[in-house]
């Protein structure tokens, strides 16, 4: 710059852009092996943390290109439910900058835990207590639990030396997912 009587002063400006806008993503259900979905037909929670960009309002999550929520402002945080499936994701800040893309792939058992079949023994007599039934299950993941009522789990689904009543059968798989009856 030089002003009217001739003197000159000289300042560099440097213009740096913001840091890149990226994100994590966590699953912060519980996972067990394999799978971010124990359970056949539930929903993993899912923690975003933004970092970068134009901070200065709420980070948004596009999932498939469409809007799926807004980042807490404090803490950069989102946390959504997602049902099993593959996910295109990426976050856009207060300026349209946007993120790479990253793929989150949720899985969950093939098949739903179910009871199979039942087999009913009655009791003999009224007032009897030889009666008896057997259960199977599947899908879910194996090996499978089984008990009724209040009693202890038993790997077996054969249960004796029952008396004429109702019974609350339940049934759990390798992933601690449950089907009562």
């Amino acid at each position: 710059v030089i002003d009217y009587l001739g003197c000159e002063i000289q300042k560099t400006i440097t213009l740096e852009p913001p840091p890149p806008l990226s994100f994590i993503s966590e699953v912060i259900s519980e996972t067990v092996g394999e799978f971010e979905i124990p359970c056949k037909g539930e929903s993993a929670s899912i923690l975003f943390t933004g970092t970068g960009g134009d901070h200065t309002n709420p980070y948004t999550l596009l999932i498939d290109d469409e809007v799926a929520g807004l980042f807490d402002q404090s803490d950069k945080t989102l946390e959504i439910d997602l049902d099993a499936g593959s996910y295109t994701m990426k976050i856009q800040d207060n300026l349209g900058c946007q993120s790479m893309e990253s793929v989150l792939d949720l899985d969950e058992p093939d098949e739903e835990l179910t009871i199979s079949n039942v087999e009913v023994f009655h009791p003999n007599c009224i007032g009897g207590s030889d009666g008896s039934f057997s259960v199977t299950a599947s899908g879910g993941i194996p090996p499978y639990e089984f008990k009724i009522e209040e009693e202890a789990w038993q790997s077996s689904g054969t249960f004796s030396n029952l008396e004429a009543t109702n019974y609350q059968l339940t049934i759990r798989d390798f992933n601690q997912c449950e089907i009562s009856q």
